[in-house]
Order: structure tokens, then sequence, then C-alpha cells
């Protein structure tokens, strides 16, 4: 059986897995707009 060890293509799809959800985050933050109608 192979050793369970981190290669470097999982480190890869690690960071581009965790820099996609970090985009989708910033991306689908309310805009100044949004929040003045949400205040009202």
């Amino acid at each position: 059986m192979e050793e369970k060890k981190f290669d470097f293509k999982s480190i890869i799809g690690f960071v581009l897995i965790s820099g996609l959800l970090m985009w989708m985050m910033y991306s689908n933050q309310p805009t100044p707009e949004e929040l003045k109608e949400k205040e009202k």
C-alpha cells in the first residue's frame, strides 16, 4: 500500500479550491447601495 502523504498535485488542488472559495465570498459581498436599501 502507498503511504498517506501529500504530493505536489494535492497541494495545488487545495490551493485552487481555497482560492475559488475566497473569490466567491469576495464577489458575493453586498454593494454599498444594497446596504443602504437594507438599512431603510
